[in-house]
């Protein structure tokens, strides 16, 4: 529907599917109380979600000019390589903030360097946007990115539990 009225229908997906970060704090936090930290992660997701979704997008460009439907991917036209490597690389810095704002340690930057790596080589080398196959495989690859974001997220409060036993 949000194609119909925005040329970011990207955007809005962003907000919806991030949305479970920021509910998934209330479920554990404080009533009422959401940790700083996620709300970085949560804007993070959103430029994520933009990312992906217009790679994903790409697949489809000619039939939603066809019918008249918009999308990032059609609106940044030539420019979608250079604009969605940005929004990725925002999305890397904003999870890199809720890491650090959440206490987070070397490891956990490190595991967010191999996640850039993830984001940024298909986009430098694999997707061809006259081949719609090649969007869709990238488009597939960013599930690992999201697994990799809860595994680093999820095992960093496991790692400075067990910091100090292991320091004795």
């Amino acid at each position: 529907f949000m194609k119909r009225i925005t040329w970011w229908p990207q955007a809005w997906l962003g907000f919806v599917f991030s949305w479970g970060a920021l509910v998934g704090a209330l479920a554990v936090s404080i009533p009422g109380q959401i940790p700083n930290e996620m709300y970085a992660l949560y804007a993070g997701c959103i430029f994520w979600v933009i990312g992906y979704d217009t790679i994903y997008a790409l697949q489809d460009r000619e039939d939603d000019a066809l019918i008249g439907v918009r999308s990032t991917a059609r609106l940044f036209g030539d420019k979608w390589r250079p604009i969605t490597t940005g929004f990725y690389l925002v999305a890397l810095f904003l999870w890199g903030l809720a890491a650090s704002i959440a206490g987070a340690d070397w490891p956990s930057m490190i595991g967010l360097g191999a996640i850039g790596a993830l984001l940024v080589w298909p986009l430098l080398q694999h997707i061809d946007p006259a081949k719609p196959e090649t969007a869709l495989a990238a488009f597939k690859q960013n599930a690992w990115v999201g697994v990799a974001v809860v595994v680093i997220f999820m095992l960093e409060p496991l790692a400075r539990t067990l910091r100090p036993l292991l320091d004795r």
